[in-house]
């Protein structure tokens, strides 16, 4: 490390009065901390690795206290790395003048992912692997050591036979169009082989302790109900009042609340579902007439977050009691998974071309062949275009770029929205038009969406009648706590007009007479 890079260090750890996600400061004037060992751990286990500064102390503002015997804490310092780490460490470690005294700086690199977890030896790999969070050192958890572990080669979670199951667990509805599919598609491998002799050889069913039996791939791909045999594979939808979760003035906790089980087909297909009931939408009005509807989010960037979530997520034994999770607040979407990156891919390399590494390699094959029902497409192409999809579909609509979240045992991806113009939105929605003079696909850039709440307002329109909570609540498909909330602000809007007292139970809505201007 050169003079004027320790210098920039330490002027960044005194402006900013705390230990850096990358840079550790510590007291040592004749002997090495003891804390030392969980920081080379932690470093060692953390994206870019870190610095270890011995000789500043941060009770007085990182003041450079220095090294007395700096030769001694050095070889200390290296002792430990190679002989008390597994697998051993070699940092780079210099005595260095600053300010008048010596200091020891050591620079850990990160593990390749093949050798991680780094651990103390000990207290073993369970008690004793860390990870850089913020400015402090943690201990992993069983399903962090579990997930570091399972890297290190192709895990095979999702080939295991499932010795409860039967073939006729499977969904024929979807196992008919599969094996039509790959007699079609690939006629010279399959075309002599039975529907259970290709079952068997694309392992949808793999040999059991009776005779074949769904593999756990199999299964989440066919099932009729996976989560008879694992109860937490599916996805969560909550939807959020406000950008902080709950509303705490009324006690609103969500404004839904679903879980989607069933094969990954149908979790896929009714997850997207419920995202586009949720999303603001409105209409394009082209130049040369026609209209098309257009929501604040690219679908195509949701669809392939949720896609990505399910199929890459983790299957071991650490990790199958947690869901997916879909979060939806009023400015962003949130989609997150059990499991972390995988394989080569990296935070700085994600959706680069050609780079692609599978968890569920049994899984994402077969997916490739198995539609969903009632779309005519297969869940997921398995070429590794996912996060580029994303990234483009949201660039293409004028909105944020997502940002991703690598965090050992989960990955996340959260999606912003446009920032909300209400008066436009509400003026847009009593005219029951949009922004004209614009031709792109971008909500952002050529229309004013409507309210969150158009597809209630929607169903009110089509209806021709007044009616009660009950019937829009049938209409929609929502949840009471959504219908309520959605109607509170159509009223307040004057989109909606309530006709009865407020308990009553004869009360009815209908929508405002369409104004222009």
């Amino acid at each position: 490390m050169l003079t004027a890079e320790l210098a920039e260090l330490v002027r960044t750890l005194r402006g900013s009065r705390t230990d850096l996600a990358r840079v550790e400061a510590k007291r040592a004037n004749r002997e090495l901390p003891k804390s030392t060992r969980e920081t080379l751990c932690a470093f060692a286990n953390s994206p870019g690795g870190g610095v270890i500064l011995l000789g500043l102390d941060e009770s007085q503002g990182f003041a450079s206290t220095g090294v007395t015997d700096p030769k001694k804490v050095r070889d200390s310092l290296a002792d430990l790395a190679r002989d008390q780490m597994a697998p051993p460490l070699a940092p780079l470690i210099e005595i260095m003048e600053f300010e008048g005294v010596q200091l020891v700086v050591a620079e850990i690199a990160e593990l390749d992912r093949s050798s991680k977890p780094c651990y103390y030896r000990g207290a073993g790999m369970a008690n004793g692997s860390y990870v850089r969070v913020g400015d402090g050192d943690y201990r992993l958890g069983p399903a962090e050591v579990h997930a570091l572990v399972a890297a290190r080669g192709q895990p095979v979670d999702d080939t295991i036979p499932v010795q409860d199951a039967t073939p006729d667990d499977l969904m024929p509805e979807i196992v008919g169009p599969y094996l039509q599919r790959l007699r079609l598609q690939r006629p010279y491998a399959f075309r002599d082989l039975d529907d259970r002799e290709l079952l068997l050889a694309t392992r949808v069913l793999v040999p059991g302790d009776s005779g074949p039996v769904p593999s756990l791939a199999g299964l989440l791909c066919f099932g009729r109900f996976p989560q008879h045999f694992f109860p937490q594979v599916e996805v969560t939808f909550v939807e959020y009042p406000t950008v902080d979760g709950a509303e705490i003035g009324t006690g609103l906790r969500f404004l839904e609340n679903r879980a989607f089980d069933g094969p990954v087909p149908l979790q896929v297909r009714e997850t997207l579902v419920q995202l586009a009931r949720s999303i603001r939408r409105g209409t394009v009005i082209a130049p040369g007439g026609g209209a098309s509807t257009v929501y604040e989010y690219p679908l195509e960037a949701l669809r392939e977050a949720v896609v990505n979530a399910v199929v890459h997520r983790d299957l071991g034994q650490y990790s199958l009691g947690t869901q997916v999770q879909v979060e939806v607040y009023p400015d962003r979407i949130t989609v997150r998974n059990p499991g972390g990156l995988f394989g080569a891919v990296r935070m700085s390399s994600l959706g680069e071309p050609g780079l692609s590494s599978a968890r569920n390699a049994l899984l994402l094959k077969l997916l490739e062949d198995v539609e969903v029902p009632g779309e005519g497409r297969t869940v997921c192409e398995n070429r590794a275009s996912g996060i580029r999809t994303i990234v483009r579909a949201m660039s293409a609509a004028g909105l944020p770029d997502p940002l991703f979240a690598d965090h050992i045992s989960w990955f996340e991806v959260t999606l912003s929205g446009p920032p909300p113009r209400r008066a436009d939105l509400a003026a847009a929605a009593r005219g029951n038009a949009t922004v004209t003079g614009a031709a792109t696909s971008s909500i952002s850039r050529t229309t004013v969406p409507a309210e969150r709440d158009w597809f209630v307002l929607e169903s009110m329109r089509s209806a021709g009648r007044p009616l009660s909570r009950r019937e829009i609540e049938s209409m929609t498909g929502l949840t009471s706590a959504r219908v309520k909330a959605a109607l509170t602000n159509l009223i307040d809007q004057r989109l909606v007009t309530a006709i009865g007292a407020t308990r009553s139970p004869t009360r009815r809505y209908e929508a405002a007479a369409a104004q222009v201007g």
